[in-house]
């Protein structure tokens, strides 16, 4: 073991950072591996400040080794395919993103679909249409809110919809978590379908809207 080369704390972040930089993690739209980046950046600048027992090559490697069983694990159970939606948020809730306003996805919508990138602009779009939902107050987005649970809810208010509201979730997940290419015609889908759910009212504006007719009616009575 004295022929083991001793890594330096930047050598070991450089391994982490090259280890993590591998194409096969870059087809998964995941962010938990931007976390991974900063966490690895974190703990290797604490090395650099001074932290000894941690100086190991054993220890570095160890720390390479589990990063990258760690992210395989998450490739591998997205890619399975399984029905229990690890991972699979909708939308990314970090520090970077406050919030879930539908006009934000529709403008990132329409920029992918010029420059023909359709798988953007598709996964985007569906985006936008649970957005227009949940600001309508038909769902409610959490954190960890997942295309498929918010169609499901999304489905219970407006059953007439279900069929399409559940086929793009589906193709949101076969976009962003798997191999699937979109093309234009699944973005035109996805822009009828963002259409349609603005067109919706919210829940209680019809009575609200009746209500102010009848005022207003009340009114016009008064006055003659």
């Amino acid at each position: 073991m004295s022929g083991l080369q001793q890594p330096t704390p930047e050598q070991g972040r450089e391994w982490a950072e090259r280890e993590l930089s591998d194409p096969r993690y870059s087809e998964v739209d995941i962010s938990f591996f931007g976390k991974i980046k900063r966490m690895l950046d974190l703990f290797f600048q604490k090395l650099a400040e001074g932290v000894d027992n941690a100086q190991s090559p054993w220890f570095i490697i160890g720390v390479i080794l589990f990063t990258a069983a760690v992210v395989g694990f998450v490739i591998w159970r997205v890619r399975r395919g399984t029905d229990d939606d690890f991972s699979k948020q909708l939308f990314e809730m970090d520090s970077e993103f406050t919030g879930v306003e539908p006009r934000v996805f529709r403008k990132l919508a329409h920029e992918a679909a010029e420059s023909g990138d359709w798988a953007d602009a598709t996964a985007n779009q569906i985006r936008a249409v649970f957005a227009e939902l949940n600001k309508k107050r038909i769902i409610d987005v959490e954190a960890a809110s997942t295309a498929a649970e918010l169609a499901a809810a999304a489905s219970a208010a407006l059953p007439a919809m279900s069929d399409k509201l559940n086929k793009a979730a589906s193709l949101f997940d076969r976009i962003v978590f798997g191999s699937y290419p979109a093309d234009e015609a699944d973005y035109r889908f996805a822009e009828q379908l963002d259409s349609a759910t603005q067109a919706l009212r919210a829940p209680g504006q019809e009575t609200a809207d009746s209500a102010e007719a009848a005022d207003s009616r009340g009114s016009e009575q008064v006055r003659a």
